[in-house]
């Protein structure tokens, strides 16, 4: 009971406040037929850059429906694009290491992580695509467009039962970090694993390094969540060696500024 109710005021004071607003938005965006007409790889990006986890998957595989990209591109752009909200990693993440300042540093490494590792994919993808001649006729999807009241309620409606699921797995993991404390917690939920780091006694560079890393991968319950909210055929490996990827990427660029810096 305790790990529940632990899990279900995170969502409510964090996730749902710095999360429902940008998912809202997104989910009217990708209704209108403006946001098709760009390059899918910018708007995956721009979307997962600003909204926070799982919108950088749950964008992606819209596109994938859409025929704006081949199933080989559609997992590594998902997961890279997948990408913890500026408000969350500057505000709460800040927050818990008692100095937002630190934040931004986070914020940084981890969009430099992922952006590196997003566009070499998507350039090598591209080059992949071209040679094969599988490339669609981007930016040609043309979409009905309904009343904005209509794309208003669709919108909000997806978004809250998207929050719901969010919900339902925050809590249920939070009740599994009752029996796996430390690492192994920290591993499965991202959130409260970034709190025990914050808490413990290792030192700032430490404690940074680890929380890029956390940051990066996600953890398995966003992990999970995003696979949810896709309804696309996601490669599960491929998906979290992805995430590994961005997690090591983004540790090591956080040890160089901390050397850097002298953390």
């Amino acid at each position: 009971m305790e790990g529940a109710k632990e899990g279900m005021v995170l969502w409510y004071r964090v996730v749902l406040p710095s999360q429902f607003p940008f998912v809202a938005a997104v989910k009217l965006l990708l209704q209108l037929p403006l946001l098709h007409q760009a390059p899918a790889s910018w708007s995956i990006w721009l979307i997962g850059m600003v909204s926070g986890y799982p919108m950088g998957t749950l964008t992606a595989s819209e596109m994938y429906q859409k025929g704006k990209m081949t199933r080989e591109s559609l997992t590594p752009l998902a997961a890279y694009a997948n990408m913890a909200g500026p408000l969350f990693v500057i505000g709460t993440v800040g927050s818990l290491l008692q100095n937002t300042v630190l934040g931004y540093w986070l914020l940084l490494t981890h969009w430099v992580s992922a952006g590196t590792l997003f566009w070499f994919s998507a350039w090598r993808m591209k080059r992949n695509d071209m040679a094969a001649g599988r490339l669609s006729k981007e930016g040609q999807v043309a979409l009905p467009l309904s009343p904005l009241g209509q794309l208003l309620g669709n919108a909000v409606g997806e978004t809250a039962e998207l929050m719901l699921k969010v919900c339902g797995f925050i809590t249920l993991f939070s009740v599994l970090q009752q029996w796996l404390p430390g690492w192994i917690g920290a591993l499965l939920e991202m959130t409260n694993g970034i709190r025990w780091l914050a808490e413990s006694k290792l030192g700032l560079t430490e404690k940074l390094v680890l929380c890029s890393f956390l940051l990066g991968f996600s953890g398995f319950c966003i992990i999970l969540q995003s696979f949810a909210a896709a309804k696309a055929p996601l490669d599960t490996k491929q998906y979290i060696i992805c995430k590994c990827k961005q997690g090591v990427l983004g540790a090591a660029l956080m040890w160089g500024i901390c050397q850097f810096f002298r953390m």
